[in-house]
């Protein structure tokens, strides 16, 4: 098999797993009533069920790249596969613990998913195709997204709840099968990596975590995955029900409405940013555009939904800011590249289990003063924290910016 091969099918099935991850990573959002009435929780034990996935993705991010660093990384990935997908199977159970424990753990293998992208396009592509292949990978991952919206919906639907969960883990064990069988296994990385040891690890760390530009961008990135890791992917449905009276019909295509617009972004801003070079600029324009739109989806009463669902598209579109910051990251990062990006990924999903978590307990605690289930007003302060995060990130990437060009005199 000739490189170009090899590369093409590596970035391939690293492409399937992110799709794959992504459905599973959304489940909540079109199953929460589901998994509230099935367990018997309240919404802000449903928030941590949500945030937990969170926890187990960035806990495990640094471990996880070093290993990806160090071994052979079709092992690797293949592991991430398979903790991916047996992490839903407690689903099926009756016990809300081993619910947790497998949503953890599907968090950790998902990590796996951005992970092995990042490296394989960083060893088969050349660096100034970066983001472009990762504008592409990402593009296809979001298929796993759509599909985790009102395809979704249908599916538990026809074959149950059980069944969903059931053909979802073994469409991951297939994915685990695919992986053995085409994934190669003498990349330059396995032939070179086994010589690192654990000082220059902690160094490689050490230097990402002291570049003032990185960290910066990491934690505004973190403040705008808001209307990801938290609205899409958990209550947009129960947005667009309270606040605008839409039936789950309609409410459920709005989680696959956003991720089509970040599969159409995720391309077009992987263009424009490997064109322009304007990594800054691109990612304030996303933040404004998300900042915006929000208001309208929180204030904008009454519009008729083929609006509403452009805005969606936009706000879809602006969260492909990721591509553009992972680019600029991976710049800043000269030669520790992986490790720069599994230090600015682990530190944007922090903040995916802090929206969760805040958005959760946010909900009950106006459910509990007005004494209802859901209410427009608790729907509402829900979705507060999204927009201060929004309002917050703009500055810090201002910043960010400037600590470049400072640094760079």
């Amino acid at each position: 098999m000739n490189l170009f091969n090899k590369r093409w099918l590596a970035w391939l099935v690293a492409s399937f797993f992110y799709a794959y991850q992504f459905t599973l990573r959304i489940i909540p959002g079109v199953c929460a009533n589901d998994i509230i009435t099935n367990f018997s929780i309240d919404t802000t034990q449903f928030g941590f069920f949500c945030g937990i996935y969170y926890i187990g993705y960035t806990s495990i991010m640094i471990p996880l790249s070093i290993f990806m660093d160090k071994y052979d990384e079709k092992k690797v990935i293949l592991a991430t596969v398979l903790m991916t997908s047996i992490g839903i199977i407690p689903l099926l159970s009756e016990s809300f613990y081993l619910v947790l424990l497998g949503r953890l753990i599907t968090g950790m293998g998902s990590a796996g998913a951005i992970l092995s992208l990042f490296k394989i396009i960083s060893i088969y592509f050349k660096p100034e195709e970066g983001s472009k292949m990762l504008g592409m990978g990402v593009t296809i991952g979001l298929l796993g997204a759509i599909y985790g919206g009102k395809p979704l919906s249908l599916m538990i639907s026809d074959i149950g709840f059980n069944g969903t969960i059931i053909a979802l883990t073994s469409i991951g064990l297939i994915i685990g099968i695919i992986i053995f069988i085409i994934l190669p296994a003498d990349s330059a990385n396995s032939k070179t990596s086994n010589s690192m040891e654990i000082n220059s690890i902690l160094n490689d760390v050490n230097s990402i975590l002291k570049n003032k530009s990185i960290i910066l961008l990491a934690v505004a990135g973190g403040l705008m995955i808001g209307p990801l890791e938290g609205f899409a992917d958990a209550w947009s449905i129960t947005a667009f029900q309270i606040i605008h009276g839409w039936d789950f019909s309609d409410a459920a295509l709005t989680p696959s409405t956003i991720f089509l617009g970040m599969c159409i972004g995720s391309s077009v801003v992987g263009f424009i940013t490997e064109k322009t070079q304007k990594y800054y600029s691109i990612i304030s324009i996303a933040n404004i555009s998300m900042l915006l739109c929000f208001l309208f989806i929180t204030y904008g009463l009454g519009v008729h939904s083929q609006i509403m669902f452009a805005v969606l598209i936009v706000i879809g579109i602006a969260s492909a800011y990721q591509i553009a910051l992972f680019a600029k990251v991976g710049s800043l990062s000269g030669k520790f590249v992986t490790t720069g990006s599994a230090v600015a990924n682990m530190i944007v999903m922090i903040f995916g289990s802090i929206y969760h978590m805040i958005i959760g307990n946010v909900i009950m605690q106006v459910n509990r003063l007005e004494g209802n289930a859901y209410s427009v007003d608790s729907i509402k302060f829900g979705i507060l924290p999204i927009i201060l995060g929004l309002a917050l990130a703009l500055p810090l990437i201002l910043i960010a910016s400037k600590s470049e060009k400072l640094n760079s005199l």
